[in-house]
């Protein structure tokens, strides 16, 4: 993989509303290279027993509110064995960034410091991930 297939890779997969930190972070020497989301212990499964749940008490959403309620009424998440109230259900931001090939641990860790600061506290990721790409043909 080569500098420019790991850019197209890069933008083709960033969520949309990340792709202005992607763009701002081409002056350092860090890439994002996606945000994933990463669910503990899976993903919460609203079922047709929220909604009853939900209709049954007046609500015209479904919201955190209405899933904690239900919770105490036994209605839990739909999947199967799953009687874990949402408040167990965690979910997280992950950014996955890439250090450009020849950049220093000083200015990686500097980079770093400086997305930590600036960019990453204005979204909601949660939490940063380097991630090593060999990359052939001695580009970036």
């Amino acid at each position: 993989m080569n500098y420019n297939d790991l850019k197209r890779l890069q933008m083709n997969q960033i969520p949309k509303k990340y792709k202005q930190i992607a763009e701002l972070m081409e002056i350092s020497d860090l890439r994002l290279l996606n945000v994933i989301t990463e669910y503990t212990p899976h993903k919460y499964i609203i079922t047709k027993d929220h909604k009853n749940f939900a209709i049954k008490h007046h609500y015209t959403r479904i919201t955190d509110k209405v899933l904690r309620r239900a919770d105490k009424y036994g209605v839990h998440c739909g999947l199967k064995g799953c009687t874990l109230p949402l408040t167990e259900h965690r979910m997280k931001k992950v950014a996955l960034i890439h250090v450009v090939e020849g950049c220093t641990p000083e200015k990686a860790s500097n980079d770093l410091k400086a997305l930590m600061k600036h960019l990453i506290p204005h979204t909601d990721i949660n939490e940063i991930q380097m991630v090593q790409i060999q990359m052939k043909d001695g580009n970036k």
